[in-house]
């Protein structure tokens, strides 16, 4: 029975793993694999459980939706619950597909499941069509995505900035836990009013000449408001203004990364 046990342990492992790396792709999520990992255990202890007593129990479902829950916040730690609802459903949208696909393509190939080799090798393969799926499914988001979209105003520390949303800009402060936006030079004095800029935070960040160490400041309460009309407000985020690679038109001060237009401007939603 151990070996049996083991068998569905790590089978459920792997899908689990699988489903969870297209689905951090998918919302692009920054996560790290240690968290994806425990995530996965997680649910793949919870399935063998399950396996083994072989029917419900205390609310079947109930307990596989707090279960799934518990994964997400180890996974992706979301701040609202709305977050941990659009993750669960999205996550059970990728285990069906997933699922689906392993079935169809064992059907439609007469694939011997028994054998554990081609059994492994479905398992990869359903994953690179999920994934095929997920890209395509993102490039229909970002094709109705329009420039005004893209557009928002910043108020910090009274001062007003255009910004645009840089959709390849992904940095963040790992020390913090914080976004970045990059503000051109020119307007650090005029942010730095009365010290505002007080909490230094040195991050590394990845650009064409290769790898490199900035400056950035913590800045809090930052408005943000798209087409005159209020957005939200960053309680905490990571300015700065060392990136000389940045060319900013006269009309745009500003530059947002992709995560923060995701997760805290509701930019896409899915």
């Amino acid at each position: 029975m151990k070996i049996y046990l083991d068998y569905i342990f790590f089978e459920n492992l792997l899908i689990n793993l699988i489903i969870i790396g297209e689905l951090t792709i998918f919302i692009k999520k920054n996560t790290s694999k240690k968290r994806m990992i425990l995530g996965s255990i997680v649910i793949s202890i919870y399935t063998t459980i399950v396996t083994v007593i072989q029917e419900s129990f205390l609310g079947y479902f109930f307990i596989q939706i707090f279960m799934i829950f518990i994964m997400i916040y180890i996974v992706y730690k979301p701040q609202k619950i709305i977050q941990y609802f659009k993750y669960s459903i999205l996550y059970f949208l990728f285990f069906y597909l997933y699922v689906g696909t392993i079935i169809a393509f064992s059907l439609l190939f007469h694939i011997d499941l028994s054998n554990y080799f081609l059994k492994i090798l479905l398992y990869f393969f359903s994953g690179g069509i999920l994934y095929i799926f997920s890209k395509y499914i993102w490039k229909i988001v970002k094709s109705n995505i329009k420039e005004d979209d893209l557009i928002y105003t910043l108020e910090i520390n009274g001062v007003q900035l255009e910004a645009f949303v840089d959709t390849g800009n992904q940095a963040y402060d790992y020390f913090n836990g914080l976004d970045v936006i990059f503000i051109s030079k020119s307007k650090y004095n005029s942010i730095n009013q009365n010290h505002f800029l007080k909490q230094e935070s040195k991050l590394k960040i990845k650009t064409v000449s290769g790898e490199q160490e900035i400056i950035g400041y913590v800045a809090k309460n930052i408005k943000v408001y798209h087409s005159n009309t209020f957005v939200t407000v960053l309680d905490k985020i990571i300015l700065s203004f060392t990136l000389q690679e940045i060319k900013t038109t006269e009309k745009y001060s500003a530059l947002i990364g992709y995560n923060t237009y995701i997760e805290k401007l509701k930019g896409v939603t899915i």
